[in-house]
């Protein structure tokens, strides 16, 4: 299989930012949760840390409005699920999973989501069917950066991380999955500058 130049016989998708728009959501939801607390959070200071986990989120805002890290995150999740009903997928990632799945290319999820998330987000979506193939952070020992999703995600697809193609949108992501040996596409959803990307073999506008 040949993807953007890319020879592969896989294909592994990071979730937020690659099928699911749901940053805006988890800004909105962080943004609320902040709120009830006294405190502004504004796109840009949110922005920063995409890419990372709900944990680490919250252990950069807990300290600012004075709470429990682990508390201020069940807020969010509970802000969040409030919201993942207004979640929509990329319509080219919709594209390209159709015509993997037809062409029997084996496809898998890996995310620095909980399980909780992806499952509500895929659910939202009306991509559960890729549910069976996906691994989350609280999954694997280290998230992304670190190579473990990615190992992981190739392991359950049953094919060597050197040919699986992975797309991704963060320059976290991007640094995982060139950790763990794969060949990384990465997608500009316009939520990082272009040159935070240049550590995938491939950019592009659409997947």
């Amino acid at each position: 299989m040949n993807l953007h130049g890319l020879e592969g016989d896989a294909v592994l998708f990071d979730c937020d930012g690659v099928l699911v728009d749901s940053e805006p959501l988890s800004w909105m939801a962080w943004s609320t949760t902040m709120a009830a607390h006294g405190a502004v959070l504004d796109e840009g200071r949110y922005r920063a840390l995409i890419g990372g986990t709900e944990a680490m989120v919250a252990a950069r805002f807990g300290p600012e409005v004075g709470a429990d890290p682990e508390s201020l995150e069940r807020e969010a999740r509970r802000a969040f699920d409030g919201m993942v009903g207004g979640a929509k997928a990329y319509e080219d990632a919709l594209d390209l999973v159709d015509r993997l799945e037809a062409a029997n290319v084996p496809i898998a999820v890996a995310t620095n989501g909980l399980r909780w998330r992806l499952d509500s987000l895929l659910t939202a979506v009306r991509l559960e069917r890729l549910l069976p193939n996906s691994v989350t952070a609280d999954e694997v020992a280290h998230p992304k950066p670190a190579p473990d999703l990615y190992e992981k995600a190739s392991r359950i697809v049953g094919v060597a991380p050197d040919r699986c193609l992975v797309i991704e949108d963060s320059p976290t992501g991007v640094a995982a999955a060139a950790a763990a040996g794969c060949r990384v596409i990465a997608v500009d959803r316009g939520m990082f500058e272009r040159s935070q990307l240049l550590g995938a073999e491939v950019i592009v506008d659409r997947v």
